[in-house]
């Protein structure tokens, strides 16, 4: 069984032809979408035949358009296994000779292939609800195409469908010409029909096109830009779903300022559009002004979880910043996605770091980088996968990723602190201007920063980019005062695969024993070897402590050779950096968890358990950080445990049932009302982390099994005035024994289903439950109707979470379980059903009986799914059991 991939990088050349203007009908039915075309190309080399993109199609009438309109039938084959339309010309077509292509054809949309036009949730007495995503070879799905990223073209597009719609969206501005009034107008003959026209001018590739016919309520507002432009702006929402749409809009508002005075954007259409999809297997889309975004996160009211509020800012800034960085500038093939990408991560970044503050979201960053199952991390640690400029794929949706969105965007954090902030702008700048309106490659946006570095970036790239690992550093220092020096050294070892060594900036900074920063030690480090010591002079006094890059821009993962438990717990209390008192906190719960998983029995040390109290006590630490402080981790910072899911689960359990004994129940009540009290007009940057420390809280108080615990979180469940404390109720009610948990997850389950964004949620606090009865939870959420496989938000919430349940997972039944899953989901979801393949990524490192336990398993499964059918999980299956020749990606 050979790991190769169906797509490699190395093939790829550009089309034949290019692609100029696209004229497009499509005519919505039930059942179906009629689309008639015509294709104007301009030939690149000499033909006798055009290769177009056609997947799933009917295929019509073939005809070549002559210059004076008049037609001619064409020959073609439709070659289905490869998708592709072969036309045969009349004549030889020469280099730079244009022609245009008339086609007929016929796509019929799925409820589960979310590729093309597929079927979204149709409100209850509508018409289907048809909604398109075409990244990255979706509109071969819809007509025949040259699917490429570099085919920008203009477009004039005309939808036709039932007068029972609201909507038909597509691309680009309303033609006045033909719709004065800038809505659809009735088909003549056909009452029963309506139709409008776009024109979009400016060039666009198919896979930005959209194509929606819907029925949805409108939310309309404006905003001038720093450029005096008044942009219309719009949400459309589910019917009676308007209210939901005020935050957002508002968020967009925002959202567009803040880019324009960040970035110098200037949005150059009559509308920007935000359309609320139900199914999809990402959280949004850029479609060039008609931004999908998933209805969970695309509206906002007392039934979003905070997780998905902070996320609805996120994506809202991030679509926005792809009409500027995707759209005006286009990746030249999917193999550069992480072009696309790691930017615009990084702008959203900045802004919600300006929105929630810049330690919780850095920490927030933290967390998705070192994930256990979609961590790009722990992808790498299994050596297979982790180049960010990918050599080849199965299918592209292989590479919307942790290594495009999360290990991307720290690379290029590290470039800025490794050029300098304004050298790094000025690259950028650069590269915007020189490509707007085009394509760039890979080379060709590394090219921009080297005109403007001054030093030599070649390594830095090579490794970062290319390869597959991450370094692990090792940090020591030592103060010498005879010199008043302090010498600081650093090492690295390659973890995830072969290469060399990484060129890594890190911010070192001194704290004193007052918690103030040392001016004389306090500067950026650039280790390009295997190991440098450096210096730092005019040291009077050591320092109690260093701070590692605890905000920096860094992805590896970082040992701390010199500090002592005393050190690290002095740094946990005073540190001046705040994500550095949760680092610090965290290593000594390294060692905690690292001794337990040796000895069950083992007792936690005192120094380590004192510091809870200390905390808890603290007021004047932001709740978010005291949170996070609080909360007992099973994902270890040492990336050698990663491997032990089950005793990393047991030891976190244990330590924190002795953390709430230290704290003990009286203490934990106060602390647990204090944190409960909130003001109504109560900003939703203080709501949020404030209710973060109430669910750390409620996870403590769920480990004293106290009666008046349990009343507590019974209580915070009945009387809480939003869905996330009624939602930490519940999960910390599943990890007691008490029997009301029973009784609160069916209110909990009335509760949430008739609300999208709570019932994922939802279904994540069912699947993450620790006890032997999740299994069962599981299948009698699958039975209920509410529950649809084929909506990937159903499916993502239940499955991913139970994947990422290691309390119940890697036992025989969670074996079984997942074996199940994955042969039901992948004929659904091959999407989702990759998340639970990716539970066990690292195999070979497992421990035995477990690591044959799951080969057995992975045998199983890779040999029932055909490579043609479920390319993806074939693929990935191959990567995870091919020891010697699979093929890195």
């Amino acid at each position: 069984m050979s790991a190769t991939f169906r797509y490699n990088r190395h093939d790829y050349r550009r089309p034949p032809v290019q692609l100029t203007h696209v004229d497009l009908k499509l005519d919505f039915f039930d059942d179906r979408v009629e689309g008639v075309e015509t294709l104007h190309l301009t030939a690149r080399e000499t033909l006798r035949s055009v290769s177009l993109d056609a997947q799933a199609l009917e295929i019509g009438d073939v005809q070549l358009v002559n210059a004076d309109g008049t037609t001619r039938a064409l020959d073609s084959v439709y070659f289905k296994r490869e998708n592709r339309l072969e036309i045969v010309l009349p004549h030889e077509c020469q280099t730079g000779e244009a022609l245009a292509l008339a086609i007929r054809a016929t796509c019929r949309p799925t409820h589960n292939v979310l590729d093309g036009l597929y079927y979204d949730t149709t409100p209850p007495g509508a018409p289907p609800q048809m909604i398109s995503q075409c990244q990255q070879w979706g509109f071969q799905r819809i007509m025949p195409v040259v699917d490429d990223c570099t085919a920008k073209c203009t477009w004039r597009t005309t939808l036709e469908g039932s007068s029972r719609y609201t909507h038909l969206i597509t691309n680009g501005d309303v033609c006045r010409e033909t719709n004065p009034d800038g809505v659809p107008v009735p088909v003549p003959g056909k009452p029963e029909r309506m139709r409008i026209t776009y024109v979009n001018t400016i060039p666009m590739p198919p896979y930005l096109f959209i194509a929606a016919a819907g029925t949805w309520d409108v939310l309309a507002d404006s905003v001038m830009t720093d450029f005096g432009r008044t942009i219309r702006l719009e949400y459309l929402v589910p019917p009676g779903k308007t209210a939901g749409a005020r935050l957002p809009m508002a968020i967009l508002q925002d959202a567009v300022r803040w880019h324009a005075r960040r970035l110098g954007y200037d949005y150059r259409r009559e509308c920007y559009r935000t359309i609320c999809m139900e199914k999809s297997n990402f959280g949004g889309m850029e479609n060039v002004g008609n931004t999908t975004i998933i209805t969970e996160a695309a509206l906002i009211d007392e039934w979003t979880p905070d997780r998905r509020l902070v996320y609805a800012y996120g994506v809202i800034l991030h679509e926005f910043e792809h009409n500027h960085c995707g759209s005006d500038v286009t990746m030249e093939t999917p193999f550069d996605m992480w072009l696309n990408e790691a930017f615009t991560v990084n702008i959203e970044r900045e802004y919600l770091a300006d929105k929630f503050g810049t330690e919780l979201m850095r920490l927030s960053d933290l967390d998705s980088m070192r994930g256990p199952l979609q961590g790009p991390l722990a992808v790498e640690d299994a050596g297979k996968m982790g180049r960010i400029v990918r050599e080849g794929f199965n299918h592209p949706d292989e590479v919307v990723d942790g290594v495009t969105y999360v290990k991307a965007p720290e690379v290029l954090g590290m470039l800025r602190e490794l050029m300098g902030a304004e050298r790094y702008e000025e690259a950028v700048s650069w590269y915007f201007t020189e490509y707007n309106g085009g394509n760039a490659d890979t080379d060709q946006f590394l090219a921009a920063f080297r005109r403007f570095s001054d030093r030599d970036l070649d390594a830095f790239f090579h490794e970062w980019l290319f390869t597959i690992g991450y370094p692990s550093l090792r940090g020591a220092w030592r103060h010498e005062p005879a010199s008043r020096r302090l010498v600081v050294a650093l090492s690295q070892r390659r973890r995830g695969g072969p290469g060399g060594w990484f060129t890594v900036p890190f911010h070192v900074t001194g704290v004193d024993a007052a918690g103030a920063p040392m001016p004389s030690v306090d500067r950026t480090l650039v280790l390009d070897c295997e190991a440098a010591e450096f210096v730092f002079e005019d040291v009077d006094a050591p320092p109690a402590f260093l701070d590692w890059n605890s905000g920096g821009a860094f992805y590896g993962a970082f040992e701390d050779a010199t500090s002592t438990p005393a050190m690290l717990a002095e740094a946990a209390l005073k540190s001046p950096f705040l994500v550095g008192r949760v680092d610090a906190m965290r290593r000594l719960a390294d060692r905690e968890m690292a001794a337990t998983i040796a000895d069950p029995a083992h007792e936690p040390a005192a120094q380590w358990l004192a510091l809870f109290p200390a905390v808890l006590a603290d007021a004047s630490l932001p709740p978010g950080i005291r949170a996070r402080l609080l909360t007992v981790s099973e994902e270890m910072l040492d990336r050698d445990y990663l491997p032990r899911p089950r005793e990393r689960n047991a030891a976190a359990r244990a330590l924190r049932r002795r953390v709430a004994a230290s704290l003990g129940e009286a203490a934990l009540l106060r602390a647990f009302a204090k944190a409960r009290k909130s003001r109504a007009d109560e900003p939703l940057a203080v709501a949020i982390p404030r209710r973060s420390l109430v669910t750390a809280l409620a996870m403590l108080l769920a480990e004293t099994e106290g009666e008046k615990a349990v009343a507590a979180l019974v209580d915070l469940f009945e009387t809480a005035s939003c869905i996330g404390d009624r939602l930490a109720a519940a999960q910390a009610l599943l990890r007691t024994a008490s029997p009301r948990r029973q009784e609160v997850m069916a209110a909990l389950r009335a509760l949430c289903r008739p609300h999208v964004a709570a019932y994922g949620a939802y279904l994540q606090v069912v699947a993450g439950s620790p006890a032997p009865d999740v299994f069962a939870a599981i299948a009698w959420e699958e039975s209920d109707p509410a529950f649809r496989m084929d909506h990937p938000g159903h499916s993502r919430s239940l499955y991913a979470a139970m994947a990422a349940n290691n309390a119940q997972l890697w036992t025989d039944a969670g074996l079984a379980w997942a074996e199940a899953t994955i042969r039901k989901l992948a004929p659904v979801n091959e999407y989702v059903a990759l998340v639970v393949v990716g539970a066990f990524q690292l195999v070979e490192a497992m421990d035995e009986p477990l690591r044959d336990q799951v080969l057995a398993m992975l045998e199983r499964l890779a040999d029932s799914f055909n490579p043609v059918q479920f390319p993806s999980i074939h693929g990935r299956l191959a990567q995870m059991l091919e020891r010697s020749d699979s093929q890195p990606g």
